[in-house]
């Protein structure tokens, strides 16, 4: 299993922000979603990074965890919906 700590994720964000800028207000929101997150779901941490910044399909992550695409695409939404929900009650 690939596994990422929030420093790494952050390191990855920072690469990315060259060529997309990330504003203020999104940064914030992005460090307060995967604080939560990985206090409350590590694998999301994992999922959502690899997805979203490292750019990972969802077959390639069927791989690497041993499992299927249809499973870590309900995953990846699961782990979304949560990452939402968490953000919202922080406010």
């Amino acid at each position: 299993m690939v596994s990422l700590d929030i420093e790494e994720i952050r390191r990855a964000v920072e690469a990315t922000v060259v060529e997309q800028p990330v504003f203020d207000e999104d940064r914030e929101r992005l460090e307060a979603a995967l604080a939560l997150l990985a206090a409350s779901k590590p694998p999301c941490v994992v999922y959502l990074t690899l997805h979203f910044i490292e750019g990972l399909d969802y077959g390639e992550l069927a791989e690497t965890f041993a499992t299927t695409p249809d499973a870590m695409r309900m995953q990846i939404q699961r782990c979304l919906a949560l990452a939402r929900e968490l953000v919202e009650e922080r406010g």
